[in-house]
């Protein structure tokens, strides 16, 4: 058995990754993870149903990618979320402002 450090419920799971796009892991490795996913995502597709007019302006998928810097780790499921349009994208940022990591990054 695997001995996984404890998650950070309070971590940010989703990131930027530019102007436009935005990326979660969607694969647990433990309880609290799991927990956490599970939250977001539902809050995701909830975001989603509430304004229709996104569907046509936006493209979501689940991407199954390979972990480490050589994808020599364990295979993880990811959703992705890009928008055709910035304003979009910023109502989702501002919307899941707690739960959005950019990695230092500055997207302004």
């Amino acid at each position: 058995m695997v001995n996984n450090p404890p998650y950070d419920s309070t971590e940010k799971i989703i990131i930027q990754k530019d102007y436009r796009e935005f990326m979660m892991k969607i694969t647990p490795t433990s309880d609290m993870e799991h927990k956490k996913i599970t939250g977001v995502n539902l809050r995701i597709e909830q975001y989603f149903e509430r304004r229709p007019d996104l569907l046509e302006n936006v493209v979501r998928r689940v991407e199954l990618r390979g972990g480490g810097a050589r994808g020599r780790g364990p295979m993880t499921h990811w959703l992705t979320v890009t928008f055709k349009n910035i304003d979009d994208a910023n109502m989702f940022k501002l919307y899941f402002v707690g739960e959005i990591s950019t990695g230092g990054m500055k997207f302004e």
